[in-house]
């Protein structure tokens, strides 16, 4: 908008060049989670450190779920174990890559503006914001998606699993100015 354009161009030239010539660009990127298998945190299967030791899913693994907090239930993973209850080493039914991660929305915007100093020369201010309305992007590190069993009780004890506690993507704003030769 503004002297020569098709919003507001009876607009006088001092508000023009305060007002006019401003150009807006976005870019909105929005993406599922990557997908991950869940696996005990030991070679359960005992076939070497490059497979994964699978576990069971016994339970809703959703089951109050409140992100970042509580991404996962722990309780609903146990042990691979027979019709009596004893554990033995098989790959459990989880599935591989059966949870995903949270996924991603992030809004970068721009809002710049050219003034002409000679036919080949020009100032440009802009005023970008990346993540501008600061949706945090969860993930887990590493070490949250793997079990760690009580060897008496075959209840959970890592404290930590299914926590989304690492915060990616903070809000950035930029001002610059350009110069064109």
């Amino acid at each position: 908008f503004g002297r020569g354009k098709r919003y507001f161009a009876g607009m006088s030239r001092a508000a023009d060049v305060l007002l006019g010539g401003w150009q807006v660009n976005g870019i909105a990127t929005f993406a599922q989670g990557q997908f991950q298998t869940l696996a005990l945190g030991s070679d359960w299967v005992l076939v070497g450190s490059f497979s994964k030791s699978i576990l069971n899913r016994i339970g809703d693994q959703f089951a109050g779920r409140s992100s970042p907090d509580h991404y996962l239930n722990p309780a609903a993973f146990d042990f691979p174990k027979d019709a009596q209850g004893n554990r033995i080493r098989v790959v459990g039914n989880a599935g591989r890559n059966t949870i995903q991660q949270p996924g991603l929305n992030n809004w970068d915007m721009g809002l710049f503006k050219s003034f002409p100093i000679t036919e080949h020369k020009s100032v440009q201010f802009r005023f970008n914001g990346y993540n501008w309305l600061n949706h945090p992007l969860w993930s887990f590190n590493g070490n949250n998606l793997n079990l760690s069993f009580d060897p008496n009780t075959l209840k959970p004890n890592n404290s930590t699993f299914g926590i989304t506690e690492n915060k990616q993507g903070q809000r950035i704003v930029e001002l610059a100015v350009k110069f064109f030769f």
